[in-house]
């Protein structure tokens, strides 16, 4: 693709995301790259004692080896690979993670550990990790917002942003990561519905961890010569290309990240707003609430809520 005019959006996508300078970020992008790894991190340090971080822990060790990547507050090291796998767990556990609303999840948990381990071990400068972090996020959140059935499940795009981020960091030329953007389309998690599932709660949550892992695998496998389908967001069915390339040259999308105040899905936090103010205009506690009546929308009644959830994550 170097010198051609791209013709497919995955060759757009590369050529954007590889035109990003650490140089040309303005004041506010810097500040909203390093606060999203502050978050991350402090997600990690209080989702890290989780069973499902615990066990995505175990599993990378055997899957992807030892390396230098710290696995972070554990003093365990892996592969790039295999920390970031267990530390987008630890990130994405308690639903603290950071979020966009034009993308519906989170691209966080994924980007970030990603990011950090990759840097440290290529011992990539500061620069660096802000480019590759604001270049992530631009195609992640440009894959959520073109998803055509939206399923909530952050890991079907976040994927392509750490696909997108380790190019940036290993200096990748723009055909070798459309390459690795088309291969993780099929090679990346693609969950249609997560309302389908009637067992909530289960540890596989939004599949961001995973989508981490089949990202290495993506870019890994670009770099060796392997080949996707550059076509395979332009053809309809998945990823609506029209969203997704909208104002392709305009602002970076990491301006538009949120960040939490609670640990629970932002669906919820309206509620939890709504009840703490009246809690605080009305001087009563929790200890005199009978019960609770809350309207929401349809897309959280859907899904297949408890009561009396069985474990955290339920």
């Amino acid at each position: 693709m170097t010198g051609s005019v791209p013709v497919h959006a995955t060759e757009r996508l590369a050529r954007r995301a590889l035109s990003v300078r650490a140089g040309d970020l303005d004041a506010e992008t810097r500040a909203v790259a390093r606060h999203v790894v502050v978050d991350a991190l402090a997600c990690a340090a209080a989702g890290r004692r989780t069973e499902a971080a615990r066990v995505v822990r175990d599993t990378a060790a055997g899957l992807f080896g030892g390396g230098d990547s710290p696995v972070w507050y554990q003093g365990l090291r892996l592969s790039p690979a295999g920390a970031a796998y267990a530390n987008a767990a630890a990130t994405a556990a308690l639903d603290l993670d950071d979020g966009n609303r034009a993308a519906g999840g989170h691209p966080g948990p994924a980007i970030v550990p990603a990011v950090l381990a990759e840097a440290q071990a290529i011992d990539a400068p500061g620069t660096a990790v802000l480019a590759a972090l604001v270049a992530g996020y631009d195609v992640a959140v440009r894959m959520g917002r073109g998803e055509i059935h939206r399923a909530y499940a952050s890991g079907n795009w976040t994927g392509f942003g750490v696909v997108a981020a380790l190019a940036h960091l290993r200096g990748l030329d723009a055909a070798t990561l459309a390459h690795a953007l088309a291969i993780h389309a099929y090679h990346g998690p693609h969950v249609t519905d997560l309302t389908d599932s009637v067992e909530m709660g289960a540890h596989v949550k939004e599949v961001i961890p995973w989508s981490v892992a089949a990202a290495f695998g993506s870019v890994a496998l670009a770099q060796n010569g392997y080949t996707g389908a550059r076509d395979a967001i332009d053809v309809g069915r998945r990823t609506d290309p029209a969203p997704t390339l909208r104002d392709l040259d305009g602002r970076h999308l990491i301006l538009d990240t949120y960040f939490k105040r609670y640990s629970v899905c932002r669906w919820a936090h309206a509620a939890i707003d709504g009840l703490l103010g009246l809690m605080a205009t009305h001087g009563f506690t929790g200890d005199a609430i009978r019960g609770l009546k809350v309207e929401t929308f349809q897309r959280a009644i859907l899904l297949h809520n408890s009561p009396r959830p069985p474990s955290l994550e339920a």
